[in-house]
């Protein structure tokens, strides 16, 4: 599909007539005559949109038109106000082929390189989900595999997400209250459908019965923006172009849908706090040139980066013009971009890249050019705090942290002062490169073995923070290529014996070789051997308890082992 730009005379409102949203009704009604011409043309529905153009340029009320991309029908009457009648292709079960289709949901599809000293962080952990036609896109509880993302993340985010009627207009003035807005929807180079439908048909006769209905459903708002072309009344029709026959029985029960402009989006306030994620057809085009100005004013990637947001995430090609978008590449980008943010801690500099630091395309397009995933505005920008030192409340000590999969660790052993506690060797200056030494009743702190996930135990960790059960430390682990290959990713480069095999501190977990003492004041393998204590007691050996090793300076493992609760190992701590 090209993105074209043909026939651009006599857009502009005339003068001499009022605007009437009624002659609008009445030729979107009428054009369902694509379905009459798709029949002459062999069910071809781009030959059936230009033939619908041929026949609406016939029509008394009409001004001008003309078709974008073989699917969407611009007309322009003289009464001033302008409308889309357009078809959107689907897939046997109903979805639609572009920015909503197959099924299977989000999953870890897309890796994006990790970068980390971001300049700046978005404080603001309030997301919009903003969903209008999840019909079309999503399969039920699959929407909520990205709301997921965020609330499993390891932060206080606020996620809000909004489907269908709920998706009203008022609702984009309050993009600006938010960190992060994803917009879900179908989308066109000038604005993008809203959840707002109106019902009407062949039966209202006046503009005064138009007015009625669309108030009586929608509100004087929705009216008044009509008139004003900060909405477009429009209407689309679904079809299953490869379905033969297709067009013998279209539903004819299809209702008027609302798109919001770009001339209403380049209305409002700037959103200086925020990022949004245009996952729409054309969301990323912002070209200018005199040829099209006339029309499309402007466009809606321009609306949006105007708006002098953090970051503007959107599909446009090298030179900025766009296209539509297919469904799965469309999924596999809100997947990626989310992830990115939340459990990579990524910078919106690259959180749109490749694994080789180049943007993704839409590899489902056969057309040429490339459309692209891009970034606009500030490249400087983390939306999570994952890295960030953490102070303990109860002694003022400061933990460097580190994000892994979806968890978050601290990447200090522990080194808070309870009871019983030591410093290897009895030395203080141990203490502040290794940590303290705990028993294992003491970093339970009398509570009871778990290894569930979370733990649930948070023994002597600090407020909001737990002790890391098995499974959770198995997650770690898995995270980082398995017990056989973890121990380099998880290993500081410098303060190990040598040889430190493999290691390369990937992860930033910087373990460092605090040692252990036997429970009867013989500390040994300091520089070679750290162990971790988990909350999971061993219930095959009576008196055992399970912790983890790495035996850091010979090879890559990471070993489970069980060894008596009085003896003393490293402790770290994973957020809640």
């Amino acid at each position: 599909m090209s993105f074209s730009f043909s026939l651009q005379k006599g857009f502009f409102n005339n003068a001499g007539n009022q605007p009437s949203v009624l002659e609008i009704n009445k030729i979107l009604d009428e054009a369902t005559k694509f379905f009459e011409f798709a029949a002459q043309t062999n069910g071809d529905p781009g030959e059936a949109i230009y033939l619908t153009k041929d026949w609406v340029l016939t029509q008394e009320t009409v001004e001008d038109a003309f078709v974008d991309d073989s699917t969407y029908l611009r007309i322009q009457m003289k009464s001033g106000l302008r409308t889309v009648f357009y078809y959107i292709d689907t897939y046997p079960d109903g979805k639609a082929k572009f920015r909503g289709s197959s099924k299977g949901g989000s999953g870890n599809l897309v890796k994006t390189v990790k970068k980390s000293g971001c300049s700046n962080k978005i404080e603001n952990k309030k997301v919009l989900i903003y969903v209008p036609a999840w019909n079309d896109f999503y399969e039920d509880g699959e929407i909520e595999k990205i709301v997921k993302i965020f609330t499993d993340g390891g932060e206080d985010y606020e996620v809000t997400l909004l489907r269908g009627s709920e998706c009203t207009v008022d609702v984009i003035e309050t993009f600006g209250d938010y960190g992060f807005v994803i917009i879900d929807t179908h989308g066109l180079p000038d604005g993008f459908k809203i959840g707002t439908n109106i019902y009407s048909d062949k039966n209202v006769k006046t503009e005064k019965e138009m007015k009625d209905l669309v108030i009586a459903q929608a509100g004087q708002q929705v009216w008044d923006m009509i008139l004003s072309e900060d909405l477009c009344y429009m209407k689309g029709h679904y079809i299953k172009a490869e379905q033969p026959g297709w067009y013998e029985k279209p539903s004819t029960s299809f209702p008027k849908e609302l798109f919001v402009t770009s001339k209403y989006i380049n209305s409002l306030p700037e959103w200086k706090e925020t990022m949004i994620f245009g996952n729409m057809c054309y969301s990323g085009v912002s070209h200018e040139s005199a040829e099209n100005n006339n029309y499309y004013s402007p466009f809606i990637g321009k609306a949006f980066i105007n708006r002098k947001l953090i970051s503007y995430f959107g599909y446009a090609f090298d030179n900025k013009g766009s296209a539509p978008v297919n469904d799965p590449f469309s999924k596999m980008m809100e997947d990626s971009l989310s992830r990115a943010f939340i459990v990579d801690g990524d910078s919106t500099g690259n959180a749109n890249l490749r694994s080789n630091n180049t943007e993704h395309y839409d590899f489902l397009r056969t057309q040429n050019p490339k459309l692209w995933f891009k970034q606009f505005n500030d490249k400087t920008y983390c939306f999570r705090t994952c890295g960030d030192d953490f102070t303990d409340a109860r002694d003022g000590k400061v933990y460097k942290t580190t994000c892994i999969g979806n968890q978050t660790w601290m990447a200090e052993n522990l080194n808070f002062n309870a009871s019983g506690s030591l410093f290897y060797d009895n030395e203080a200056a141990n203490g502040a490169i290794y940590g303290r030494l705990y028993s294992w009743d003491v970093i339970m702190n009398g509570e009871a073995s778990s290894d569930k996930v979370p733990s649930g135990v948070k023994g002597i960790c600090p407020e909001g923070w737990h002790l890391p059960s098995n499974a959770e430390w198995k997650i770690l682990i898995n995270n980082l290529g398995g017990e056989l290959n973890a121990g380099g990713a998880i290993r500081d480069t410098v303060g190990w014996n040598p040889p430190n095999i493999g290691a390369t501190n990937s992860s930033g977990f910087n373990a460092k070789p605090g040692g252990i003492e036997n429970g009867e004041g013989f500390f040994s393998d300091i520089g070679e051997n750290v162990y971790w204590w988990t909350s999971t007691a061993d219930v095959i050996l009576p008196g055992g308890r399970s912790y983890y090793v790495v035996n850091g300076n010979q090879f890559l493992y990471v070993m489970f082992y069980s060894t008596f609760p009085n003896f003393h190992l490293s402790c770290r701590c994973v957020k809640d």
